[in-house]
């Protein structure tokens, strides 16, 4: 009876390493960082609000151009200075780290901007992106389309020779 009792827990435990063997292991996908600001001209002193749409992070790292920082999912932020600035979040999660760059023009109180150029090169548009009139677009390669492209009223948009933007669906 003791030989029985010996190969049933043999069997037992062969069983639970088999299915613990067996079990899959879920894998978690690199992030795409993605983030949409509230307004991308604003007025020195105004809140913008910074909506997180990153698929997969699990900890994020802004940088507002402006030498604040914030590891907040989606922060809040105000500009007390005019100016155009660089906003960088990057997701980092189990599996990789990806950034997302997007650009705030601020204007002092009353209005009014300077409108700078915007070199856009061959890198594809693949989230919601809008263009303002404080900026000149200057198309220098083709570009790819896959998301939606605002393009607000007055913004000037110049194409190099045989450039253009290709919409992908």
């Amino acid at each position: 009876m003791k030989h029985l009792s010996n190969i049933s827990t043999a069997l037992i435990l062969t069983s639970i390493l088999f299915l613990n063997a067996c079990k899959k292991t879920e894998s978690v996908l690199p992030p795409v960082a993605c983030f949409t600001p509230s307004a991308t001209i604003v007025a020195s002193g105004t809140a913008i609000n910074f909506t997180n749409c990153t698929n997969a992070g699990t900890s994020y790292f802004w940088d507002f151009g402006d030498g604040t920082t914030s590891t907040d999912a989606s922060p809040n932020h105000t500009y007390t200075g005019s100016g155009t600035y660089t906003v960088t979040m990057t997701a980092t999660n189990a599996d990789g780290t990806n950034t997302k760059t997007s650009y705030i023009t601020v204007t002092g109180v009353g209005g009014g901007c300077v409108k700078t150029v915007v070199e856009v090169d061959n890198t594809p548009i693949s989230s919601p992106t809008t263009w303002d009139s404080c900026h000149i677009y200057h198309i220098t390669n083709s570009v790819g389309l896959t998301a939606t492209l605002t393009i607000e009223a007055g913004t000037v948009v110049k194409f190099d020779a045989l450039k253009g933007i290709n919409v992908n669906s």
